[in-house]
Parts: structure tokens; sequence; C-alpha cells
């Protein structure tokens, strides 16, 4: 009205005026088709985090060379993925995996509560279907059927299933298509890990240095073994404590604080999994010779022979 003259009858520029009406036109014009053209049943979805959490971790030692083919099998396809991390440990349970996979996708209590699994798989099929996605499920002791709950195998280099395992049935089991073998340390790489467990400070004294380097020597690259031991001498600060924290190490390993949760744990699943009771016969035996006894295959066979294990 302010813009307006003779009471609001007439404006004060009259082609201003035009071009406003026209643009204004217009914009009505681009709405309606909009509207007519577009579908408008779901105004907003629930926004799904696209980048990663970081998480604190120890520093890697000695694995640079595979994280590096493992990044390769990533290359040009980080932008914009939704990464998904979960740990499947021993016993499959594939309620807790479907979990683990709706929390990081952040599904809402009133689409998941009440459901089957296959009804949870469906809403899993239907939210990945169309998008990047990374999977990576760590600690794998059984085959596990990814499709079945709800992950379909990718068909595009966009998507990625990886998977950890200590067993390469499994990795048959699951049709991996590039399989990365994680190899033990080289001797510095193992030195440097056990460093960093024991402290610097305790490595110093010259008379310990080579005590170190002896048990580093006799866990052959064993990356967790090294873990574990060099937590438990951490608090090892003289030489003799060293000594006999050594001698425990070759005659009762058992003893030391971590072996048996972290390490022999893992050993006897390994051979728990062995086929039959010959094999595991045959493994044993093994443990009756000397350490760094030299092994003649044939030798060996005959004495399995000998001792009735097969014909």
């Amino acid at each position: 009205m302010q813009a307006k003259c003779f009471g609001g009858c007439c404006p004060k520029n009259c082609w201003a005026s035009y071009k406003l009406h026209e643009d204004v036109t217009q914009k009505l014009s681009d709405v309606n088709d909009l509207i007519s053209n577009g579908h408008f049943d779901v105004v907003a979805e629930k926004f799904v985090r696209d980048q990663f959490d970081e998480v604190p971790v120890d520093r890697a030692v000695g694995v640079e060379s595979t994280f590096e083919e493992l990044r390769s099998c990533f290359e040009n396809s980080l932008v914009r993925v939704i990464v998904i991390q979960i740990e499947a440990s021993k016993d499959v349970d594939p309620g807790k995996i479907q979990e683990d996979i709706r929390k990081k996708l952040r599904i809402g209590d009133d689409a998941w509560n009440n459901k089957t699994v296959d009804d949870r798989a469906r809403l899993f099929y239907n939210i990945l279907k169309n998008k990047k996605f990374a999977l990576l499920v760590d600690d794998v002791w059984e085959k596990i059927d990814l499709l079945k709950l709800g992950v379909h195998s990718p068909n595009n280099h966009e998507c990625k299933i990886i998977f950890t395992t200590r067993s390469k049935e499994i990795s048959g089991q699951m049709v991996a298509w590039k399989s990365i073998k994680v190899n033990c340390l080289t001797l510095d790489k193992a030195f440097d890990l056990f460093k960093e467990k024991v402290g610097k400070t305790t490595l110093e004294n010259f008379h310990i240095l080579p005590l170190a380097k002896l048990v580093v020597e006799e866990r052959r690259g064993l990356p967790l073994a090294l873990y574990t031991i060099g937590c438990a001498m951490a608090n090892k600060v003289t030489p003799n404590e060293w000594k006999h924290a050594i001698e425990i190490l070759r005659s009762y390993p058992s003893k030391v604080q971590g072996i048996v949760e972290d390490v022999y744990y893992l050993l006897e699943f390994s051979y728990d999994r062995l086929p039959d009771d010959i094999y595991k016969s045959c493994f044993s035996y093994c443990a009756l010779f000397p350490e760094d006894y030299n092994f003649e295959k044939q030798k060996l066979i005959l004495l399995w022979i000998a001792e009735g294990f097969f014909g």
C-alpha cells in the first residue's frame, strides 16, 4: 500500500510492479509443476550417518603392509559410505549381530521391537540395497549367512564386506573374493611391540635388554603372545625377576598372567577343530620332542604308524 499512490489505486512504478507480477506468476507455475510431478508420500527419512566413528585402539605394530593391502580394496569407494563394524565371536547369535547393525544404522525402536529375525532382515535389505556400505565383521569363528540377516552380497565395487577369521576353512565357506594373510611379525617389529608393552624405562637396563630379546625370539613373532607376556613383564624391573619369569615361561607358561585367557583358549579352540582323534594324536605327538627339534616328515610319519595312529 505504501508503494502505491491515489489511495492505493495505482502503483508508483508500473514497470517494477509488472516484473514482480511476472516473477511471482513464474514461481507459482514452477511450484505447481513440482507438486504435480513429485512424490511426497515420504517427506523425510531419518538421517543415517555416513562417516566413521573413531574408537580408541592400541598402535598397530608390524602390520603396515597388511593395512596398505586392505586400503587398496577401498580404492575410490570411501566417499559417502555407511560403515558398519560388528564383532561376531565364537557363539554366533544372529539376533545380536542384527542388533549391532541396527545400532549402527540408527533404526528406531518402533520399527524394530517385536519383529522376527526375518522381518528385521527385510528391513536391513531395503535400507542397504541402494546404498554404499562397508561391513566389517571381526573375529568370525564359524560361517555366517549374512543374506539371512538382511545384508546382501556386494554386486559392485562400492559395497564391501570384510571379515577377520583365524580359520582358512571359514574364509572358503564365506566365499571370500580376496584373502589377506596376516603373517607373524619380523624380529624387529616383534621387539617393538614387546617394548611398547613392557615399557622403555625397564629395557634401558643393559642387563635386562638381552633377556627381553630372548623372550621375543622364543615367541616366534606371535603378536598375541608378545602382547600378553609383555603386559605380564611390565612390573619386572630387576634382572633376577626377569630370569625367574623366563623360567616360569619355559616350564609353567600357564602360570603367566593372561596366558590362559588370551592365548590358551584360542589354541584349545584350534585343537578342538581338528577333524578327528587321529589328527589330534599326531599333533600332540610332536610335543614329545625337544624344543626346536628338526622334524623329518618321512621319519615322523613312520613313528606315527609305529604308534598305531594309522596303518
